[in-house]
């Protein structure tokens, strides 16, 4: 038997204040890119580090996406910077509310990071933000079942049918990612 593998993380985590997408043609091949906003009130070290990465090369990130032992509420998508700051900590998604925002990060393989408030939005070209490779970490396999499951639930609590549910998922799932990997020239 193959158990998983159990890390606690002792980090602050950071629920999302804002999201959305950019496309700018020359980043990303022109594709939407999916962006947060999250606000470190408690962790002026992650401020640091992105404004630090508007000057300065490239760093090193590690990162893990991580689920809870029981049920499948929420997803975290845990970051370790070690250049040009050492700065560890993690930003839930609610897979209810968020669970197409995970699958664009999933998906277009990258996010913006931007630091600010729920009055700021991802348009607005002040927020401090950073660029984020967010490369296979071996978990789409583990996603696509909970994001489809997740969206067969919603569609059964709407009243469709268990097949016309399934149907359904497979058909939101298909037009995001469609919408994704559009480009823009």
């Amino acid at each position: 038997m193959i158990f998983p593998r159990i890390k606690r993380f002792k980090h602050d985590v950071f629920n999302v204040v804002a999201d959305g997408a950019i496309s700018l043609p020359g980043i990303g091949e022109g594709r939407f890119i999916p962006a947060v906003i999250i606000n470190p009130i408690t962790n002026k070290s992650i401020s640091d580090m992105i404004k630090l990465h508007q000057t300065t090369p490239p760093g090193d990130t590690l990162m893990t996406w991580s689920t809870p032992l029981i049920g499948n509420e929420y997803v975290v998508l845990n970051f370790e910077f070690t250049k040009p700051l050492i700065v560890q900590f993690g930003i839930k998604f609610d897979i209810k509310s968020q669970g197409m925002l995970v699958d664009g990060i999933i998906q277009s393989r990258g996010l913006y990071l931007c630091i600010g408030t729920i009055y700021d939005k991802v348009s607005d070209l002040s927020v401090d933000r950073i660029l984020i490779d967010v490369p296979n970490l071996g978990f789409d396999k583990k996603w696509n079942n909970i994001i489809y499951n997740s969206l067969s639930k919603k569609y059964r609590k709407d009243g469709f049918s268990t097949k016309q549910a399934r149907e359904a998922a497979k058909k939101q799932l298909k037009n995001s990612r469609d919408f994704l990997h559009m480009r823009r020239n």
